[in-house]
């Protein structure tokens, strides 16, 4: 009898163990909130992640063929075998390395042609709305002439090398804030691609607070639907021009009508998604024109890295592997509360790029 008991336990054991050894992974982390809905998006980091391939392949600057990620495909990015590039932690603090003081930040990336125009008011059309503050147009550049530039791998300006930083996804009321004042802190500018659904009269003070600071207020849908923007991973063109128009709204009206912007990003980038050439001609009629990046710290990708030096390799092994090192650098990022390793890696970025000779423009 002891012995039925005995065999009749362990098999119950095994049983239990085999269940266990069959449950489904999880993962460790939350999403950030607007990729928490469905799968659809949570596959946001995936998307970003094969653009920044992509965008490599049309510029000719990765073969097709034996690219890791076809055109369009964004499941191989699930399960791909990376990992993080193995570094130690750096504490690095946001009041450590002031460079420039407020005052000197209109002289960051100035260019003459810029200066001029900003001196003599020829800075936007009569009429026009900006996305900055006229007393910083010496440093922002207009989007369409950085796109080019990065996508052909050459100077905005001989012999000069200019990086935009960049941040998806705000406003966020504590993370946001704590990137203004690293910023701040730097002495560097940067540009905000932000949802509409943000732009609200709560966060007034937080965009006044980028116009003031030398920021440029930039678009990155309404509320980052995958499903209404890309129905079937198909650009559309009603639910973009729809998503633009109520961001700018809000916008307008949050900061009573004096600054807009024109300036805008596609949630997932624009090599993520078919059929975007109606929808890209359907933006330039408005005189609004899209951009993706040329390197990016990693902090959305499915691998992420896990420390300071991490994010600072992720950012320029892309840049030199698919970029080849170009002189007009855009910097992808993300501002939310998921995002604390960004916060802290920021001011090792700046100084990395700082070493390599870059200063530091917005976008227009």
């Amino acid at each position: 009898m002891k012995m039925r008991l005995c065999r009749l336990c362990l098999a119950l054991i095994g049983t239990a163990m085999l269940l266990v050894s069959c449950q489904p992974a999880r993962d460790p982390l939350p999403l950030p909130q607007h990729e928490q809905s469905d799968l659809d998006e949570m596959m946001s980091s995936t998307h970003r992640k094969v653009s920044q391939e992509q965008a490599a392949i049309n510029a000719g600057l990765l073969d097709d063929e034996t690219s890791a990620t076809k055109r369009h495909d964004v499941s191989t990015a699930f399960g791909e075998d990376a990992a993080p590039p193995a570094a130690a932690e750096s504490a690095i603090k946001s009041g450590s390395d002031r460079v420039l003081k407020d005052s000197e930040l209109a002289e960051i990336g100035e260019s003459s042609e810029a200066a001029e125009a900003s001196e003599t008011g020829e800075e936007a059309e009569p009429g026009e709305l900006l996305n900055h503050k006229p007393e910083f147009s010496s440093y922002a550049y207009d989007t369409l002439a950085v796109r080019e530039a990065m996508q052909n791998q050459v100077a905005l300006e001989e012999g000069k090398r200019i990086a935009f930083l960049t941040f998806d996804d705000g406003i966020d009321v504590v993370s946001t804030p704590q990137l203004l004042d690293i910023l701040k802190d730097m002495g560097v500018p940067a540009t905000f691609f932000m949802l509409g659904q943000s732009m609200h009269a709560d966060n007034r003070a937080i965009l006044e607070r980028m116009l003031d600071e030398g920021h440029a207020l930039a678009l990155h849908s309404f509320n980052h639907s995958y499903k209404q923007l890309y129905p079937e991973g198909v650009g559309n063109v009603d639910a973009v021009l729809e998503q633009l128009r109520t961001s700018q709204e809000m916008l307008e009206e949050t900061l009573d009508g004096k600054y807009s912007s024109k300036v805008w990003r596609y949630p997932g980038g624009h090599m993520s998604w078919k059929n975007l050439g109606p929808v890209d001609d359907a933006l330039a009629e408005l005189g609004v024109h899209w951009i993706d990046w040329n390197a990016l710290n990693e902090d959305a990708a499915t691998y992420k890295p896990t420390t300071v030096d991490g994010q600072v390799e992720a950012l320029l092994d892309g840049w030199r592997r698919f970029h080849g090192e170009a002189d007009t650098m855009v910097v992808l990022m993300h501002d939310g509360g998921y995002y604390q390793l960004t916060r802290e890696s920021l001011p090792a970025i700046i100084r990395k790029l700082r070493e390599l000779d870059f200063s530091f423009g917005i976008l227009k």
